[in-house]
């Protein structure tokens, strides 16, 4: 393919060896929980991809114990890989204890540890992650900050309706 479109950007989106086991596929093409295996694992993507696409658990095993940095990052980095983070969401029913409810923690804890992109079906909360992360990294912390503190419409239009009704 890429001798056809040389222009094109290629991805290779990756799976954890724990969610190929649970499907009943070979586990060994997951993304590697061995150091030793990693760099031959993101090596042999970089002969033909661009960009990397972990699941976030293979960079974040567990929210409550975030790493400082991540290997898996700074190798793909290493190898001329850009790093693709896939899938963060914002309703609760995936978003881990750890962050607190607020999904803006999870978009920026990835942002620190160096990825280049996410997906997401919340652009408008990854936009918002992106341009606070951006802000606090340049040290304009009071513009960061009232990123934090801008209330969405829906709740300007109820603050001026008044208190909510109950039947």
């Amino acid at each position: 393919m890429r001798a056809l479109k040389p222009e094109w950007s290629y991805l290779k989106l990756c799976s954890t060896e724990a969610w190929l086991t649970d499907v009943g596929a070979d586990p060994s093409l997951g993304v590697p929980h061995d150091a030793a295996k990693l760099r031959p694992y993101l090596a042999e993507i970089a002969t033909y991809a661009d960009i990397v696409s972990p699941h976030k658990s293979s960079l974040v095993a567990d929210p409550s114990k975030p790493p400082a940095s991540s290997d898996f990052i700074e190798t793909a980095h290493a190898l001329g890989l850009r790093v693709s983070l896939y899938t963060l969401r914002s309703d609760t029913k995936y978003l881990h204890d750890a962050y607190g409810g607020n999904p803006l923690e999870e978009f920026v804890r990835f942002a620190q540890l160096g990825v280049d992109a996410v997906f997401t079906d919340f652009t408008d909360h990854a936009k918002r992650a992106r341009d606070f992360w951006l802000l606090r990294k340049a040290g304009r912390t009071e513009e960061a900050l009232a990123l934090l503190t801008i209330p969405n419409d829906v709740l300007k239009e109820v603050a001026k309706v008044g208190p909510l009704q109950t039947a």
